[in-house]
């Protein structure tokens, strides 16, 4: 749990998506509080073993979408908009946890520059063939431990409906099911 609260301090400092993940720092921040961007989780199941095909990168540009409509604008708000619309949408960050380095360059590509996703992305299976961790690794489970940890502790989400992940981080964060 630490770990992944240090985690979602670091992105409401700014700090990179790499820096986040491997700065072995605990997160804390003296001026932590002050002017923080909102971070919204997204835990986006797109495995062939969960859906009949993978989501297209139009239907990433939805749930990108449905993501920056979570976000606040501090620009968009002054001038009576409604949330996410208009421009000044900086102060949100996205952490997205997803399971394939494929599904990572389509969130990544639909989200932009304020996409952040813990870690490199591991090898599909074992990894044994590589000599690397995989998902389905002692690696892959802690992993997707933290992820979740990290998703559940975000300000607001964008979940997989009847996905047991999403339906856990909702669970952790307290939501009502």
């Amino acid at each position: 749990m630490e770990a992944a609260e240090g985690y979602i301090r670091r992105l409401k400092r700014g700090a990179g998506a790499e820096a986040a993940a491997s700065d072995g720092t605990d997160g804390s921040d003296p001026a932590e509080g002050a002017d923080e961007p909102v971070v919204i989780g997204l835990h986006i199941r797109n495995g062939r073993d969960f859906r009949s095909k993978k989501l297209s990168t139009a239907q990433w540009g939805q749930l990108a979408a449905c993501a920056n409509i979570l976000a606040p604008s501090r620009d968009a708000n002054a001038q009576g908009e409604r949330r996410g619309e208009g421009r000044g949408v900086p102060e949100a960050r996205f952490v997205v946890a997803t399971e394939s380095g494929e599904s990572r360059r389509l969130a990544a590509a639909a989200l932009g520059q304020r996409a952040a996703f813990y870690g490199e992305a591991l090898e599909k299976g074992t990894g044994k063939s590589s000599g690397r961790n995989g998902t389905v690794s002692r690696e892959g489970a802690r992993r997707a431990l933290l992820e979740l940890l990290v998703v559940a502790r975000s300000d607001a989400y964008v979940l997989t409906p009847m996905s047991s992940f999403s339906e856990t981080v909702a669970a952790v964060a307290g939501m009502a099911g």
